[in-house]
């Protein structure tokens, strides 16, 4: 996880930190429209397509899920 991934996260919503470390959704940091906002950064930040399927609750649910999902996306 880079600080470069964290900054656009926070471009999204600032209340998205580093120890962030509850779950983002169901603590409220984060809604549906935040998550389809994150996924079309990351697309067009890093060129990838997120998956559909990969589009959930809980993969979206911490900071590290949603490195996860990044990186599946990206091969890696």
């Amino acid at each position: 996880m880079t600080h470069e991934f964290i900054d656009l996260l926070k471009s999204i919503n600032p209340m998205i930190t580093e120890s962030s470390d509850a779950n983002l959704v169901r603590s409220g940091v984060i809604d549906s429209l935040d998550i389809m906002s994150i996924v079309a950064k990351l697309e067009e930040k890093y060129g990838i397509e997120i998956d559909g399927d990969d589009i959930s609750i809980d993969n979206f649910a911490s900071l590290q899920s949603i490195w996860d999902v990044v990186q599946k996306s990206i091969g890696g």
